[in-house]
């Protein structure tokens, strides 16, 4: 009986232990993204789209203040390149081989969206650790009892905690629209996906709403997130996410440089490797 009690106690130890290790990684993340200013960083990108796992490899070049982004994308046979500087209206998109295409896109229009799950503003890693904070600050202290730390891992010469934040509540809430709202409002406001909404509401496009109408939002962003933090610098390398339905999406993170210094050629369609011109 003695025993059965010290392994029960030992196990509520390690549960609180592996919960309090968790927190900590994600404050830590937190911290470390207020100082990242700039980033260079290539993403192999996995995501549900109508049911069908889409695979594409992006190269991102960004500067948080103001915003800039280069980007390459490379899916279908396609490879694609993409410059915006705010307070730029449309980005700037081209390929580099044939088809020959040039075109000048709105963010946020479909045509620029098309497979993917998030806009360029969410491109990089920060925006999902803005996602951690939204959760950390809508839980509170019932937070620690969704997140575990089974460990620190390795791969090669990378040490990497794995972080589970497990959300069996979510579910799909009724929501009624305001006036000028479009899904990508909505999604930031909440801290949701907005291709999660357009698929579960089988909308066309991310402007189809209109003011009274109800529609469905997830409670949250994730069911389910798996997380592979490196232990140093505490950013993400790996990032799984499941909604009701099973796995939603996952980005390899790889060649990451923090804060490099980006001269202005980087975002200056005139650039003479870019082929905007």
């Amino acid at each position: 009986m003695k025993l059965m009690m010290s392994i029960f106690w030992l196990m509520i130890l390690l549960f609180q232990a592996s919960n309090n290790c968790g927190i900590e990684v994600i404050e830590k993340m937190i911290e470390k993204n207020k100082d990242l200013h700039s980033l260079k960083v290539d993403v192999y990108i996995k995501e549900r789209i109508k049911d069908k796992i889409m695979e594409k490899q992006n190269k991102f070049i960004i500067r948080q203040q103001p915003f800039a982004i280069y980007f390459t994308d490379k899916r279908m046979g396609l490879d694609i390149e993409g410059l915006y500087c705010s307070p730029w209206k449309k980005a700037l998109i081209a390929t580099k081989g044939f088809p020959w295409m040039k075109l000048e896109l709105d963010p946020l229009d479909m045509k620029m969206r098309n497979e993917t799950h998030h806009t360029i503003y969410e491109a990089g890693f920060s925006y999902f650790i803005t996602i951690l904070d939204a959760y950390k600050n809508k839980f509170g202290n019932s937070f620690s009892s969704m997140v575990s730390c089974p460990g620190l891992f390795q791969k090669g010469n990378v040490q990497y905690y794995k972080i589970v934040i497990d959300n069996p509540d979510f579910t799909y809430r009724e929501y009624i629209v305001k006036k000028g709202e479009n899904l990508y409002d909505i999604a930031r406001r909440y801290h949701v996906n907005d291709y999660m909404i357009l698929e579960k509401n089988n909308l066309r496009n991310y402007g189809d709403i209109h003011e009274g109408q109800k529609i469905l939002i997830p409670s949250e962003y994730a069911k389910k997130m798996i997380l592979h933090v490196e232990k140093n610098n505490y950013i993400p390398l790996y990032i799984e996410l499941y909604d009701d339905k099973g796995f939603y999406a996952s980005y390899f993170f790889n060649n990451i440089s923090l804060n490099p210094k980006l001269d202005d050629t980087v975002f200056d369609a005139n650039n003479p490797s870019y082929h905007f011109k």
